[in-house]
C-alpha cells in the first residue's frame, strides 16, 4: 500500500523507466575510465527519480499556465547561451550548448523542447484554433516554433529538427487546420535547407562544419570515426556477446557513454540486449498511445502524446545513428546513456506522463472528475 502511495501512475510506465535506469547504471559502468563518472551518472539519476516522484504527484492542470513560465525561462537561457563567449568545456571547442548553473553544466535546449510542448498544448486547450487568423496562428502557434528553432539550430541541427517534428504532430492531432498546416511547415523547411546553404558555405563556426561534414559523409556513403568504430562494436557482439563490462571498442569510441552507447549495449550483451532495450521504449510508447486513446480532454492528451512522442523519437534517433542508419545527430538514449541535463528534463516529462495516467486509470470514462 505505501507502494502504492510513493510510485503514483502506470506501473509499467515504472517498470520500464526503472529497467532502463538499471541497465543504464551497468553500461555507464563499463564504458566509464573514472569513477567519479559513474557517481556523478548516479547521482544524477537518483536526483531524476526523486523529482520524477514529486511531479508525478502534482496535478498536470498546473502546467496550464506554468506553461508559459517554462517557455519563457528556456527562451531565456538559449538566448543567454547566444551571447556569452565560446568556452572550452571538457576539451570540447565551441560548446555553446551548455551553461553552467550552481556548479553544473546544463543544456537549455532539453528543457527548450520540453517546454515548447507545455506551451503548445497549453494554446491548442484554451484557444479555439479553428476560428483564427493566419496572424493569429502565426503569434500563438508558429511564432514559439520557430522562434525556439532558429536559437537551436546553429548549435544542435537535431534537436531543432525534433522540435519541429514534435511541434507538427501536437499540431495535427490536435485537428488542425491540415492545409494551413502543410503550408507553414513547407515555408519553412526551403527556409531551413536556405539556412542550411548559407551555414554550411559562409559559417566557420565548429558545430555547423561538424554537422555539414556528418551530411555529406553520410550521402557519400562514407561513415565518420564514430560510426565505425560503432559498426565494429555491434559487429563484434550481434550474435556472440562479450559480456558485461567486456567491450573491446568502448576504449577508442568517442562518446561511448552517450551518444554511441547503443552500440557498447550490442557489442556486452549481443542483438538479444539491444532488442531488449528496443522492446522497453515500444511497450513504454504502446502505453502512451493506450491511455491516449482514451482521453477524451484536449490539454491531458496533448501533454501525453507530445512528451511521449519526444522520448520515444529521441530513443528511436540515437539507436539508428548506431545502427548507421541516420548521420550523427548528437541525441543521447533517453535515461541510458550518460548526461545529467537530458536526465533530468526526461525524468521531469515521465513525471507528468505518470500524473496523467494516474488521474485516468481508475476512471472508466478517462474523463476528469
Amino acid at each position: 500500500m505505501q507502494l502504492k502511495k510513493i510510485f503514483n501512475g502506470d506501473k509499467v510506465i515504472w517498470l520500464v523507466t526503472a529497467f532502463l535506469a538499471a541497465i543504464s547504471c551497468l553500461v555507464v559502468f563499463s564504458c566509464s575510465t573514472s569513477i567519479n563518472t559513474v557517481f556523478s551518472h548516479i547521482f544524477h539519476l537518483i536526483t531524476g527519480f526523486i523529482l520524477m516522484i514529486f511531479i508525478s504527484k502534482t496535478h498536470y492542470k498546473y502546467y496550464t499556465n506554468g506553461s508559459i513560465l517554462f517557455y519563457f525561462f528556456s527562451v531565456l537561457l538559449l538566448f543567454i547561451i547566444i551571447l556569452k563567449p565560446v568556452p572550452e568545456i571538457d576539451g570540447i571547442i565551441d560548446s555553446r550548448r551548455w551553461l553552467k548553473i550552481f556548479g553544473f553544466n546544463f543544456q537549455p535546449s532539453e528543457l527548450a523542447k520540453f517546454s515548447l510542448v507545455l506551451l503548445l498544448s497549453r494554446n491548442l486547450t484554451i484557444l479555439d484554433h479553428k476560428k483564427m487568423s493566419f496572424k493569429q496562428h502565426f503569434k500563438y502557434f508558429y511564432f514559439p516554433i520557430v522562434l525556439v528553432f532558429l536559437l537551436i539550430f546553429k548549435s544542435n541541427g537535431s534537436t531543432a529538427l525534433i522540435i519541429l517534428f514534435s511541434s507538427f504532430l501536437i499540431l495535427l492531432l490536435s485537428e488542425f487546420s491540415f492545409k494551413k498546416l502543410i503550408k507553414f511547415y513547407i515555408s519553412n523547411i526551403f527556409l531551413i535547407f536556405l539556412g542550411i546553404f548559407i551555414l554550411a558555405n559562409f559559417s566557420q563556426n565548429s558545430r555547423v562544419v561538424t554537422w555539414k561534414n556528418r551530411v555529406n559523409n553520410y550521402i557519400s556513403g562514407e561513415n565518420n570515426y564514430q560510426v565505425n568504430i560503432a559498426q565494429k562494436a555491434i559487429a563484434s557482439g550481434k550474435w556472440s556477446a562479450l559480456g558485461p563490462g567486456k567491450s573491446i571498442q568502448k576504449h577508442v569510441l568517442p562518446q561511448a557513454s552517450s551518444d554511441f552507447i547503443y552500440a557498447i549495449i550490442i557489442e556486452e550483451y549481443s542483438i538479444v540486449g539491444g532488442f531488449f532495450i528496443l522492446s522497453l521504449y515500444v511497450i513504454f510508447l504502446l502505453r502512451i498511445i493506450k491511455y491516449a486513446l482514451k482521453i477524451k480532454l484536449m490539454f491531458p492528451y496533448l501533454l501525453l502524446v507530445g512528451l511521449g512522442i519526444l522520448i520515444v523519437f529521441q530513443a528511436f534517433l540515437n539507436i539508428s545513428v548506431s545502427l548507421g542508419i541516420i548521420p550523427v545527430t548528437g541525441q543521447t538514449l533517453p535515461l541510458i546513456s550518460k548526461g545529467g541535463s537530458s536526465i533530468l528534463i526526461t525524468c521531469f516529462a515521465i513525471g507528468i506522463i505518470l500524473n496523467i495516467t494516474s488521474q485516468f486509470q481508475n476512471n472508466l470514462n478517462y474523463e476528469e472528475d
